[in-house]
Formats: structure tokens, sequence, C-alpha cells
């Protein structure tokens, strides 16, 4: 991993808000309604955090689900910018002007 690289949600969630809670991930997963697989799965770097998740991990870490949100995109976009058959897919992509720019 880089410096500057985003960290996946999960694994602040493993490394350190469970901890710190001194739970379980059963004990995790169960007032966040989500099966200890789910969490598992999440904790490792398997599954991307949806919105409805990021509201309830928010709630149960006393924090924000926009941290969240924005944890996961950053992440996402990282893996998005360094995907090699994405990148010749935008290579192809010619971007639409405003019809009103294409007229002058």
């Amino acid at each position: 991993m880089t410096p500057n690289q985003p960290v996946h949600p999960g694994r602040i969630l493993r490394e350190t808000l469970i901890p710190e809670a001194g739970i379980t991930v059963a004990e995790a997963a169960l007032p966040l309604g989500e099966s200890d697989q789910t969490l598992k799965s999440i904790l490792a770097e398997q599954t991307s955090l949806t919105a409805a998740l990021c509201l309830k991990i928010a709630k149960l870490f006393d924090s924000s689900p926009e941290l969240w949100l924005r944890l996961q995109t950053r992440y996402d976009l990282h893996l998005a910018t360094h995907d090699e058959s994405l990148a010749r897919s935008l290579e192809r992509i010619v971007p639409a002007l405003p019809r009103s720019r294409v007229m002058s």
C-alpha cells in the first residue's frame, strides 16, 4: 500500500473501531442487522459499504454516515483509476459538448 492510497472502510472497522469497542464481529453484526459473514466480508475488504450500511455503522460507532460514504468512494475511485480495462474504455469516450457550444 502506498502512503496516499485510500483505505477500505473495512480495515478501519477491523483494525480500530471493533477492537476499541471491545466487541466481536458477531456482536457488531447483530445491531447492524447483518450476518456475521457479511460483516466478515467487509472486514476482509471484499465487500463495499452501501449507503444503508454507512448509516448503520455511523449509528453504531457514533460517527457520520458521510464519513463512511467518503471513505468508500475514495477507495472505489482509487481502484477504478488503476483499472487498465476501464482506462482503455475511457480512452474511447469523446466528451459530449452542450448543444449551445456545438451550435456556436
